[in-house]
């Protein structure tokens, strides 16, 4: 059975490589194990010619979406065209079917959605399609993954099929391998979708994370199959913030690789020894976020609840480590005013940030 899978990147992005994507790439793996053909097609926007070739040259029998909140209306368009003229059926998922799951289905030529983790409720929905069973009363299908369940033991699932992505041509223009070591996150951000995915599951911990050993064997695989790597990169947004788990890393990354790596790390998390552990396994950049330079946008509108001292002592202590700092700042949220826009310009002169 032939499955295309569409993702949707920032349409302003310079390169022509796809964006690499650790859950599609889990699901690549999981489909091609059971033996499915599957090909990826990664679009900047609605472009509904490079689709249509997709199309005629893989001849799919099933299409599955991955729509993302900023990507809907350029999702819904592709959906429109594969349902109308070519009339195959297509299964949507991702941040947008989640989150907003009655809208998701509505959408004409949908007739399968799955909320939440995806991997293996899409693949069981696909054996069953193509073993002619018939999953829960075809068409129209609403396909609640939270039935299922979170997958808790993460060293379970394979490592993600990279090559579906071209992933040598991202290594060429990136020189860096992404990697994603957890799920979910022990934080409630205003701009985040992260709750939702917790109540879904009513997940305890709200946290799951890979063994160290399954981590380090995956980046050690990726980096003998690809050349280029001169970076490593981890993604998800709980990486640094189990101590325990942190440690174990520091001790075992070094003898993996001394490539250098940068993982995203909350300024209120910051101490001396989180920050001892990433100097010596080799960090050398930490993404994090400041939001806004008023306590009182950060406190309630984004729900970031980290005070300047912590945002200052924060950033000085991964400086002084030669640890450089990229920062996440929002402009322009509701009850912003030229007085908290001086506040975050203050706010980031008195961090020594330059990176935003």
């Amino acid at each position: 059975m032939r499955v295309v899978i569409l993702q949707f990147s920032n349409p302003t992005r310079e390169t022509s490589t796809a964006m690499f994507s650790h859950n599609i790439g889990v699901l690549c793996s999981l489909l091609k194990s059971e033996g499915f053909e599957v090909s990826l097609l990664d679009l900047k926007g609605y472009q509904s010619q490079q689709l249509r070739q997709k199309i005629v040259a893989d001849r799919p029998e099933y299409v599955l979406v991955d729509m993302s909140i900023i990507s809907a209306t350029a999702a819904r368009r592709a959906i429109a065209d594969i349902a109308w003229q070519f009339a195959l059926p297509v299964a949507v998922m991702g941040q947008f079917p989640t989150c907003h799951a009655s809208r998701a289905i509505s959408i004409p030529g949908v007739v399968a959605l799955f909320v939440g983790e995806y991997e293996h409720a899409c693949l069981e929905f696909l054996c069953d399609i193509r073993n002619q069973i018939d999953p829960s009363g075809m068409p129209g299908l609403w396909m609640n993954t939270s039935r299922r369940g979170s997958q808790d033991n993460l060293d379970k699932l394979p490592f993600p099929d990279r090559e579906v992505f071209d992933y040598q041509q991202i290594i060429q223009h990136t020189s860096e391998a992404c990697f994603k070591v957890a799920r979910g996150c022990p934080r409630w951000c205003g701009q985040c979708v992260s709750d939702i995915y917790t109540d879904l599951y009513d997940a305890s911990p709200a946290v799951r994370r890979r063994s160290v050993k399954n981590v380090v064997q995956e980046i050690r695989q990726v980096i003998s199959n690809y050349d280029g790597i001169k970076r490593v990169a981890f993604y998800d947004h709980a990486f640094g913030c189990d101590l325990s788990w942190l440690r174990e890393f520091a001790a075992q990354y070094p003898s993996c690789t001394d490539l250098p790596y940068s993982c995203y790390v909350p300024l209120e998390d910051v101490s001396a020894e989180l920050v001892k552990l990433l100097s010596s396994s080799r960090c050398a950049r930490v993404h994090t976020t400041i939001g806004s330079g008023s306590r009182f946008i950060r406190d309630e509108i984004q729900a970031i609840h980290v005070s300047d001292q912590q945002i200052i002592n924060g950033c000085k202590m991964l400086q002084q480590a030669d640890i450089d700092i990229q920062a996440t700042v929002f402009v322009g949220l509701p009850y912003e005013t030229e007085i908290s826009i001086d506040d975050t310009l203050s706010l980031l002169a008195r961090t020594g940030v330059r990176n935003i």
